[in-house]
Parts: C-alpha cells; sequence; structure tokens
C-alpha cells in the first residue's frame, strides 16, 4: 500500500487536480487537431477516477495507519476502523458499479447517476468522518468525541483546500510514528 502519509501537500494536490486537467486539455488538444474524439468514455473515466482514487487512498492511509499509531497508547479504535472499512467497500462497489454503467450505457439516464451518487455519498462522507476522527485521536492521544473532529471533517471534505492544511499535521504524525 502506498504510504501517503508522508508525501507532501503539492504532490497529493499535482497528482489530484494538475493531473486530470492535463489529461482533459490533451483530450481537447487532440480533438481540436485531429478532428475527431478519442476514446471519450475512457478519458472522461481518467478525469474522474484519478481525484476519486487518490481521495479514497490518501482516507484509507490515514485510517489505518494512524490506528497503528492510537495502540501505541492503548487506545481503541477497532469500530472506527471498521465502520470505515466496511463504508469504503460500499463506495468502491458504487463507484465501480456507476462507472461501468457510464461508461458502457449510451442511454444514460439522469435519474439513474443521481440514484447512484445518493448511495455512494453518504459512504464518502462516513469514511471522511471516520479518517477526520481517527485523526483526532491520533493527534490527542485519548479518545474524543466525534464533534471535534467536524472542522477537519470539513476540510477533508473540500480535498483541495483540506490537502494543504491537513497534510502538514498528518507529515508530522507519520514522524512521531517513526521514533
Amino acid at each position: 500500500m502506498l504510504n501517503t502519509m508522508r508525501w507532501r501537500h503539492y504532490l497529493l494536490f499535482i497528482i489530484s487536480f494538475v493531473v486530470p486537467k492535463l489529461i482533459g486539455i490533451a483530450y481537447i488538444l487532440f480533438f481540436w487537431f485531429y478532428n475527431e474524439p478519442p476514446l471519450e468514455s475512457f478519458i472522461i473515466f481518467m478525469i474522474v477516477s484519478i481525484p476519486i482514487v487518490t481521495y479514497l487512498l490518501w482516507l484509507s492511509d490515514i485510517v489505518f495507519r494512524l490506528e497503528k499509531v492510537t495502540t501505541q497508547y492503548n487506545i481503541r479504535t477497532n469500530n472506527i476502523t471498521n465502520l470505515f472499512l466496511a463504508a469504503l467497500i460500499l463506495a468502491v462497489a458504487g463507484l465501480s458499479f456507476l462507472t461501468i454503467f457510464v461508461i458502457f450505457d449510451t442511454n444514460c439516464h439522469s435519474d439513474s447517476l443521481a440514484t447512484g451518487f445518493a448511495f455512494i455519498l453518504p459512504c464518502l462522507m462516513l469514511c471522511t468522518l471516520q479518517a477526520a476522527h481517527m485523526l483526532n485521536i491520533a493527534e490527542n492521544r485519548r479518545w474524543i468525541s466525534v464533534e471535534h473532529s467536524l472542522p477537519d471533517f470539513v476540510l477533508m471534505l473540500f480535498f483541495p483546500v483540506g490537502v494543504w492544511i491537513l497534510q502538514p499535521r498528518i507529515n508530522q504524525l507519520a514522524l512521531k510514528q517513526l521514533d
């Protein structure tokens, strides 16, 4: 598994947002020069999936690596990890189904997409809340309530902004884990 806890914030930002934009620009230039679109569904899949996959890897790395930190302080976080894992599996399954549905179905209706996102969005929000809660538990070295994790939850939810604020804190926790 990738250790995103030690990555710098600018690297996460570049992988999540700059690379998909460059793929989109390359798609537009290819269409402009050759007057025929390349594999349109594949390009759209790449533009959409890279940020989501990076975000889910980042969240799962936070939860599973910080669980090791919290066990050093004798804090039991099994419920957080199990709930995160269940929500992550449901979110990945829903995203996979929705991606396959969008790529291969040319008669894609907006109500079926809305239903898919209505299933996936609570799972992603629960994953984000559990990661923010685990981050606060590891920083405070004691069990805290979920309400104290809401500011970090909002920062994680708005990933392009939150990664610049949260990743230096996560890097400090990763360095403490090595000591």
